[in-house]
């Protein structure tokens, strides 16, 4: 007779169930969804402030080379902190932001905006603050990318060329530190940071939820199969969802094969009660026969 082995059945709740294997690809999927997207939009928002604070730089950088260009002589110290004084008459009409008697100044410190200017040859006449950059003459206007500190900045210079004739009057030089665009995007990754540990935690929770959910019929079916194991003639039955789909129909055909074998377990069992009947009559007169020659028929002598 052929021998039939039946696999051990699996303890249930293992954790290399389906429904974990489902969860925590869910967790994955949803957690690189958010990472890529917030990830690429912190990027796209990264371009635009660096190109927002390079306009702003190509502005600053137009508006104090007009303002020193009014100058009708050589640069020189004196002529030079002297239009840096009366820039603040002229700070609406140039787009520059006044602070105090020195317009625009201190908050440019505040921001890492160093202005440099120069004489004719190269000397260094002003500067808003003490600077190492290294200074070439240009006779270009330029907006250089650079590092400062391993950080992004801008070098920008022009020569200042005097409205009327064009005459050189000198150079000037402006270094952006870039100090609110670095500050603003420090913020906005230790955010980025923050709400990536909140998502992975909700994306877990979400995978794992959504598993199990989806999965729940399947757990029923299981559930059903070993109620039936431990009684043959149990009348449980795997419970008919509202969903209508695929799950509903496993589900009803189950229970139909259920319910098919547990007639036939009935009328089997039915089938040995009435052999078992039917035959206890004769029997019990054969075994009356067997007691009576058993009891008489030795005394028989042929």
């Amino acid at each position: 007779m052929r021998r039939i082995n039946y696999m051990p059945t699996k303890k249930r709740g293992n954790p290399k169930s389906i429904r974990w294997k489902w969860g925590f690809l869910l967790s994955i999927a949803f957690f690189l969804l958010y990472f890529l997207s917030a990830f690429l939009m912190l990027n796209v928002y990264k371009s635009y402030q660096y190109e927002q604070q390079k306009d702003e730089a190509e502005n600053l950088l137009y508006s104090v080379q007009s303002a020193l260009s009014e100058i009708d002589t050589k640069l020189s110290v004196n002529s030079v902190e002297s239009m840096f004084e009366k820039i603040s008459v002229s700070t609406v009409t140039k787009g520059l932001q006044s602070v105090g008697n020195y317009p625009f100044l201190e908050d440019l410190k505040s921001r890492g905006v160093n202005i440099r200017v120069f004489d004719t040859d190269g000397q260094l006449l002003y500067e808003t603050q003490k600077s190492y950059t290294t200074f070439i003459k240009n006779p270009d206007t330029y907006l250089r990318e650079t590092e400062l500190n391993d950080l992004d900045a801008f070098v920008a210079g022009s020569p200042i060329l005097s409205q009327e004739d064009s005459f050189l009057l000198g150079y000037m030089q402006i270094v952006f530190r870039l100090s609110d665009y670095h500050k603003i995007i420090s913020q906005m990754t230790q955010y980025f940071w923050v709400v990536t540990a909140i998502v992975l935690v909700l994306s877990a929770a979400a995978g794992y939820g959504i598993a199990i959910y989806f999965f729940r019929p399947i757990k029923q079916m299981v559930d059903t199969m070993d109620a039936i194991e431990e009684d043959t003639l149990s009348e449980t039955r795997i419970k008919i969802s509202k969903s209508k789909d695929e799950f509903t129909d496993l589900s009803v055909h189950i229970n139909g094969l259920l319910d098919k074998m547990a007639l036939y377990v009935t009328q089997q069992k039915q089938f040995v009660e009435d052999v078992s009947h039917e035959l206890r009559t004769p029997t019990a007169i054969v075994e009356g026969h067997l007691k009576l020659l058993n009891r008489w028929g030795k005394e028989y002598v042929p």
